[in-house]
């Protein structure tokens, strides 16, 4: 039994330091998405001005 518990610990942390990281990547896909959307607002300005 007592390595049934041991086993579903670390299955827990696992799934835990998963969804951390995945945290973390989404995290950095949402700034990735704002920043291509500033360049092309940018352009659009700078379209719009020319």
């Amino acid at each position: 039994m007592d390595n049934l518990n041991i086993k579903v610990n670390i299955e827990v942390e696992k799934s835990t330091e998963v969804k951390e990281e995945l945290t973390q990547i989404n995290n950095l896909l949402i700034e990735v998405k704002k920043r291509l959307e500033s360049i092309n607002q940018k352009e659009l300005n700078l379209k719009i001005t020319k």
